[in-house]
């Protein structure tokens, strides 16, 4: 049968199922769609369908494309709004990341800056680290609690201190900020010693023990001691309650050196004396049993006497730098002595010597200061020179290689007075005497030294000595010979006491809240203490 032609005859069920193609069409043609205009609507039965069922084969293709372009157009902006809304939520949220990590990066260093604060306080006195919480201020070059706890922005920083054993404080720098409504914190620890106590140094009595006590704006004097008609004394030295005093006879003959007990600083006593072989000795300094003294008068300049026994006191062995020149001061650190001499035209003026033993000293290295040498005082690797030049009457040496002595820096204090004492607690605090005034120095910065403050004490001074904020003086003021003053603000030193001795004071040092003074005259040790 060709396409489009029909039987004639009709089956039902063939009919209902009967499909005609057109060439170049598709129609279905089902019994409904043959079913007679005007006649009643096919019964469902008949159409094999429910009811409201598309008719079978009458679906529009359109319809269904239309359909389905919108489902996609919904899917694709739904998408779309996703997309967005993930990409704004990675931007913001990657900002307060950054914002969060920057903060905390600030925390940190805050909080680092903090302990090493605590960590200077506690340098300058172990006394200033009180147990509790404390803020920081920096105020005259130096770090101070301040508060319970400082500010700068958004962050609170807070150093707690707590006991950490007999002689330890735990440290702790705890840095606190609020953002994005969340509080977050970066603590940093560390511990800091009491260095003065927990480690015992070579000689104890050097490091001054216990901090000054009591009302020191009130002096008072507690005993004296008589070295011998003729002696004027000229430094002393104190461990542990004896007294090294070096003198300067009316003869070569008489003795340069004395040991006294000071146990009871109210009768102090002679042990025993020694005569050298010099017209005297000018400075003195005693370790591991050992005194090393600089001499005057004749050659040797280095004497090196043993006092391991204070009651039976002997010569060791002696040490010539330079001929012809007298020694002014000394100074021993570790297994080296730094011995200073007057101004010379054909050496230096300052020398290390080798003294790990005693017995048999070594000269390792010389420096041309080119001006008299009239106090040294070393402190870790820099040896601080107190001089008469008058372009640097502090001059600075680099002395951490004993045989290789170089300059670390200069100060210069207008005029032409010598420097003639200096005392260090540590490079940012340098105490220096030139001519009548005090001067406070901050030596941190070795390229550029900086004066803090001076205080005029109307006479040469002749010693230092400093423990915590207060100045022990030995000077030559005809009325004022022992001065204290006081340095709580560097800026403005202020003498807070003093005391009249019939001669110069010439030397000085402290051991637990008693000082010792040295006189040129006949009271030539004078002890002294608070009231």
């Amino acid at each position: 049968m060709r396409k489009g032609q029909s039987t004639g005859k009709v089956n039902r069920g063939a009919f209902l199922r009967t499909r005609v193609d057109f060439p170049g069409e598709k129609i279905s043609l089902s019994l409904a769609s043959l079913w007679p205009l005007g006649r009643p609507a096919m019964p469902a039965r008949l159409r094999g369908v429910h009811k409201n069922a598309p008719l079978n084969g009458c679906e529009d293709e359109n319809t269904g494309r239309r359909g389905q372009s919108l489902v996609e157009i919904l899917i694709a902006v739904t998408l779309m709004a996703m997309g967005i809304s993930f990409a704004t939520v990675l931007i913001y949220g990657g900002q307060n990341i950054l914002i969060d990590r920057g903060n905390e990066i600030k925390a940190r260093v805050m909080a680092e800056e903090g302990v090493e604060a605590a960590r200077s306080i506690a340098n300058r006195s172990y006394a200033n680290m009180a147990n509790g919480e404390h803020g920081l201020s920096f105020s005259a070059n130096k770090w101070q609690f301040s508060g319970p706890a400082d500010y700068q922005g958004i962050f609170t920083r807070k150093i707690s201190v707590a006991d950490n054993g007999s002689d330890t404080k735990l440290i702790t720098s705890d840095v606190s900020w609020s953002a994005n409504f969340n509080l977050s914190s970066v603590k940093v620890s560390t511990l800091v010693t009491n260095w003065k106590t927990a480690l015992s140094p070579p000689d104890p009595g050097d490091e001054g023990g216990t901090p000054p006590t009591g009302d020191w704006t009130h002096p008072v004097s507690l005993g004296t001691l008589d070295l011998g008609a003729g002696e004027q004394a000229t430094d002393l030295d104190v461990i542990n309650k004896t007294v090294y005093i070096t003198a300067q006879a009316s003869v070569q003959s008489k003795a340069d050196i004395f040991t006294v007990n000071a146990n009871n600083p109210s009768t102090p006593t002679i042990m025993d004396s020694l005569d050298v072989g010099a017209s005297g000795l000018v400075s003195i300094d005693t370790s591991g049993g050992y005194s090393y003294g600089a001499a005057i008068g004749v050659i040797p300049d280095l004497k090196i006497t043993n006092v391991s026994n204070p009651n039976d006191i002997s010569l060791t062995s002696e040490f010539n730098v330079i001929t012809f020149v007298e020694a002014t001061a000394i100074f021993k650190t570790g297994n080296t002595i730094c011995l200073a001499v007057h101004k010379t035209s054909f050496n230096g003026e300052f020398f290390t010597i080798d003294v790990t033993d005693p017995a048999h000293p070594s000269q390792k290295d010389v420096f041309e200061v080119n001006g008299d040498v009239n106090d040294i005082y070393v402190k870790g690797n820099l040896a601080f020179v107190a001089n008469s030049r008058d372009d640097e009457e502090l001059l600075i040496l680099n002395v951490s290689n004993p045989l290789d002595i170089t300059q670390a820096g200069i100060l210069d204090i207008a005029g032409t007075t010598d420097g003639t004492s200096v005392f260090v607690l540590d490079q940012g605090n340098v105490l220096l005497g030139v001519g009548n005034k005090l001067y406070d120095i901050d030596a941190t910065n070795l390229a550029a030294l900086v004066i803090r403050g001076s205080v005029d004490v109307g006479g040469t001074i002749n010693d230092i000595y400093v423990e915590q904020n207060l100045v022990f003086l030995a000077t030559s003021n005809p009325n004022r010979e022992f001065q204290v003053v006081d340095i709580t603000n560097p800026a403005t030193p202020a003498v807070l006491s003093y005391l009249n001795f019939p001669q110069n004071a010439t030397g000085v040092d402290y051991e637990n809240n008693i000082v010792y003074v040295s006189v040129r005259s006949n009271d030539a040790l004078r002890i002294i203490t608070s009231q």
